[in-house]
């Protein structure tokens, strides 16, 4: 081979070597600033300047999570909201995993988790006595009542409850403020301070004012409702 032809080849690699790097810096800037990391790299991390360090007294966390469980019960015990199915029943469980508050405590966000029997599942489960189910409720105070809003994205059907509540906390910690398609506004984690100030405060109060509209008129004027045969 020629030295001419050992330049050429040589000056072709580096030549493929460059456009293979530009190609894969402009890939990285554009997936990164333009399309979203989230291509890449699912987690949106909530900056630390912004992280919620809120805490709680133990007395009065341990009392609104009574309340909110009563709460929650009385949507199983009609099968409402999360609970619709009718694998839950007197038997299951239901488990605060974490109440989130907002500065001024007027919303919360409740991480709830159902704890059944596998023997109700439709297909069951000789392996694990239990499954476990995940969900977020979003919800305002007033004094010692909560409005509770159902967020409607789950978690089904884990063998495990260490799992599941590392999921949760996972999910609505690191990720919400990328998978959030409620509101089109800008999104951020639970766990960020601007979140209590997003426009999904604005869908979830419309949601529950709804809902109590609904009940009203499904009180005073039944004849106007229609529901569908259980």
């Amino acid at each position: 081979m020629t030295v001419d032809k050992e330049q050429k080849i040589m000056k072709r690699i580096v030549f493929l070597i460059i456009i293979f790097i530009i190609f894969f810096l402009s890939t990285f800037l554009y997936f990164k600033y333009i399309s979203g990391w989230l291509v890449f790299n699912v987690n949106s991390d909530t900056p630390k300047e912004y992280l919620s360090l809120k805490k709680n007294d133990k007395l009065h966390y341990k009392n609104d999570s009574i309340i909110i469980t009563q709460k929650l019960k009385m949507f199983l015990k009609k099968h409402e909201k999360s609970f619709y199915a009718k694998t839950y029943n007197e038997g299951t469980d239901l488990i605060i995993d974490s109440i989130l508050y907002s500065p001024d405590g007027s919303k919360i966000v409740v991480l709830v988790i159902t704890k059944s029997l596998t023997s109700r599942e439709l297909v069951s489960d000789d392996t694990h006595p239990y499954y476990y189910d995940g969900y977020c409720y979003f919800g305002f105070r007033k004094n010692d009542i909560f409005d509770l809003q159902w967020y409607e994205n789950s978690y089904t059907s884990f063998n495990d409850f260490v799992e599941l509540s590392e999921t949760l906390r996972d999910y609505y910690f690191r990720k919400f403020a990328s998978k959030n398609k409620i509101a089109s506004a800008p999104s951020y984690n639970l766990n960020d301070v601007r979140f209590w100030n997003s426009s999904i405060w604005n869908v979830m109060h419309q949601k529950i004012t709804n809902r109590i509209e609904f009940d009203l008129e499904k009180n005073n004027h039944p004849e106007n409702i229609f529901l569908p045969k259980k």
